[in-house]
């Protein structure tokens, strides 16, 4: 079964929009509605030839056509011409990175009568219109452009990213010609491997960019000022150069909010695990997110990896979560940070349990004061401690030694030379326990 090019027009139509009803078609290309129903039978009997999905009516009476573009361009290309919305991109391109041109020497190119690129000019001037961009004809020189030189330079750029973002062998081959005029403009590849880029899609976002301006220049006349930074195979202006550095900041931004909330909700999820109220600066935040996204290995401590606190933070974490693998240097940032917040431990009364010389015992003491807010500090020997226990109320009970009494006052076993990973452990477990009392 052959189609005709009303037919292809229809499915380009559809697959662009989901506004459009059987009279809404009828009225468009002026003929009855029984001609539309029929246009729709044989695109729908092809459509099912190919296991594609059909043209269907929602409850509106709106037509759906719900198609890849890969295999709308296949179908268009099998049977003949080029899709509406192709000619019109084909169109805005040529006016774009022109001086001016003639339509008529494009119905041979375009595979489409007169009036067709009539009608589609007509729809490329309402489209333009909104960016105030309006369409002027010369009878000697043919149609050209008139409008804010920025917003034609960022109309063009946009419609290269779009052939770009396409399956190039899907394309019409009009559009493959006129996208290898931009791509054989420089040297794309080096440009790629040269600034490190994350990914395809912001690769082409740049250099189409970067193509649209170079155009643009090309039709105004304006010559184009290298920097001394010459690329092989690609000179690049300071502009240009510019331009890539703040398109690849700009998704390196978005990227780290991304991240920034994932530690954000990691916080919180560690916050109600210890039920505790610890906030974080947004500049600590965006500092353990720079981290992340730079790469920059913090080293841990073996002493604080084998710690209670590390096994407790980490376990917070979601395999799948992007951040997962940089948990070490979360974690440096946020230990480092709770130690150093004011007040984030309570004052508190302590007894330290302890069988050791005087001396012993005062260097102990200094340690514990000099690392926690400690109001006060009782010694006490195990032999008394066991038999006569103690009368003063006490908010935490220290011991170096084995303690079997069960006692209501949270206890907690330290060694007599207190070291680092000791420090930890008795920093966390009163911060488990007071929680209540945290900021």
């Amino acid at each position: 079964m052959i189609i005709n090019k009303r037919c292809i027009d229809i499915l380009s139509l559809l697959h662009s929009t989901d506004e459009y009803n059987i009279d809404d078609l009828s009225q468009k290309f002026n003929v009855h509605t029984r001609t539309i129903r029929y246009d729709i039978e044989n695109i729908n009997f092809i459509l099912k030839n190919y296991n594609l999905n059909n043209i269907e009516k929602n409850s509106d009476g709106r037509l759906i056509l719900n198609l890849k573009m890969f295999d709308l361009n296949n179908l268009i290309q099998y049977f003949g011409g080029i899709s509406s919305e192709s000619r019109k991109d084909f169109i805005k391109i040529k006016l774009l990175s022109s001086k001016h041109i003639n339509l008529t020497n494009k119905t041979k190119i375009l595979d489409a009568s007169r009036s067709t690129l009539k009608t589609d000019l007509e729809e490329v001037k309402s489209e333009l219109l909104k960016n105030n961009i309006s369409i002027t004809s010369l009878p000697s020189k043919g149609i050209f452009l008139q409008g804010n030189e920025n917003t034609i330079r960022k109309i063009l750029g946009k419609l290269i990213f779009k052939l770009l973002d396409t399956d190039f062998n899907a394309l019409p081959t009009p559009l493959k010609e006129l996208l290898e005029e931009f791509l054989g403009s420089f040297c794309h590849s080096t440009l790629k491997e040269s600034f490190n880029f994350q990914s395809v899609r912001v690769f082409n976002e740049v250099f189409s960019i970067i193509a649209a301006n170079r155009t643009r220049d090309s039709v105004l006349g304006i010559e184009t000022v290298l920097s001394s930074n010459f690329l092989s195979n690609f000179p690049i202006s300071e502009r240009e150069e510019e331009l890539i550095k703040k398109v690849l900041f700009r998704k390196k931004k978005k990227e780290m909010l991304k991240i920034e909330d994932e530690i954000q909700d990691l916080l919180n999820r560690f916050n109600l695990m210890l039920k505790t109220k610890i906030t974080f600066d947004p500049t600590v935040i965006e500092t353990m997110a720079k981290d992340i996204l730079y790469n920059e290995n913090l080293n841990i401590e073996s002493y604080l990896k084998n710690s209670t606190i590390y096994k407790d933070f980490s376990e917070t974490f979601s395999c799948n979560s992007n951040i997962f693998k940089n948990i070490n240097n979360i974690f440096y940032i946020f230990y480092h940070h709770i130690k150093k917040k004011p007040l984030i431990l309570p004052e508190l009364k302590v007894l330290l349990v302890c069988d050791s010389t005087e001396f012993i015992k005062n260097i102990l003491k200094e340690n514990l004061l000099r690392n926690f807010n400690f109001s006060e500090i009782d010694f006490m020997s195990t032999y008394i401690f066991e038999i006569f226990g103690f009368e003063k109320d006490y908010d935490i009970i220290l011991s170096c030694e084995n303690i079997s009494e069960t006692l209501n006052v949270p206890t907690f076993k330290i060694n007599k030379i207190l070291k680092s990973r000791d420090k930890i452990e008795l920093f966390y477990f009163i911060l488990k326990t007071y929680s209540s009392l945290k900021e």
